[in-house]
């Protein structure tokens, strides 16, 4: 009895404090800034195992694995999001869907790191069925969209077109125009792999004029320019080899090794287009 009384009274002293703790990470997490203090996550993820609600449990180990996941530790990350999805009871009017549902997505985020793209798949899936049930509405398009980028690691390109057109539908008809283009732009790559080079086109003008990362000059903003691979292979096979070229030159200049890795393979096509052997076997050896 006494210690069943000195955990309740424990839990009504610290609570409030470890409320505004966790509350101070949830902040950190939505400004996106690096979450490296795993023994304070920790503490909140044992406290609130005690004297926590589910929902309470299901944020502290939430933040403990995005802490994780900050530290670079990726399989603990993946652990602890499990662990808090399961702390959700899905029974109780007052679930935390909103929560649930960003868990998944950060799971799915976990996968895509570790090129998982059929695990990627589930948890994005379970993410938008918990958006749902939270109504919150633009989180679950997000994560039907993220879908797209799955598929295109499985070369399931039917499945990649038909996300990011019925995406950018959506997108279009809740008046959000710049998330409508970059749906679009994501397929074109797609598309041209289909031979649908007319759709492709369209896509690419709708995607530099509205999607909100080109600049007055026509350049992409940087972390973007996979998309100079998508033009390039569109280039490519509307026989504009040089125009082509120049799209592939883009992303060598890029410090990413795989946008420069996409850049050397698709040099290698053009030569190969153009019948130069010396630049064939230095873009192949680059690749």
């Amino acid at each position: 009895f006494l210690s069943v009384f000195w955990l309740l009274f424990s839990c009504s002293e610290d609570k409030g404090k470890m409320l505004r703790q966790l509350e101070m990470l949830e902040a950190a997490n939505r400004a996106d800034s690096v979450m490296d203090n795993d023994s304070l996550a920790e503490d909140l993820v044992g406290y609130f195992d005690d004297c926590g609600t589910p929902n309470e449990q299901m944020r502290a180990r939430y933040m403990l694995g995005r802490t994780y996941y900050d530290l670079g530790e990726l399989p603990r990350a993946l652990e602890t999001y499990l662990k808090a999805a399961a702390c959700a009871d899905t029974a109780s009017s007052d679930c935390d869907y909103k929560v649930l549902s960003r868990i998944h997505a950060q799971s799915a985020d976990t996968y895509n790191d570790q090129i998982q793209p059929q695990s990627q798949l589930t948890e994005l899936r379970k993410a938008e069925y918990y958006a749902r049930l939270g109504k919150d509405t633009l989180m679950a398009l997000e994560c039907y969209a993220e879908q797209a980028y799955a598929y295109q690691i499985l070369n399931n390109l039917d499945s990649v077109i038909l996300v990011e057109e019925t995406a950018a539908r959506m997108f279009h008809e809740i008046h959000n125009e710049e998330r409508y283009a970059q749906s679009l732009g994501g397929a074109i790559t797609s598309l041209v792999e289909k031979g649908d080079l007319k759709k492709a086109r369209d896509y690419a003008v709708i995607y530099e004029r509205s999607s909100g990362f080109f600049d007055k000059d026509g350049n992409i903003k940087k972390g973007r320019e996979m998309y100079y691979y998508a033009k390039g292979k569109y280039y490519l096979a509307s026989n504009y080899v040089d125009s082509a070229e120049v799209m592939f030159r883009k992303l060598m200049k890029t410090s990413s090794l795989n946008r420069r890795i996409a850049g050397s393979k698709g040099l290698q096509q053009v030569f190969e287009r153009k019948g130069i052997s010396d630049s064939i076997a230095k873009y192949a050896n680059l690749g």
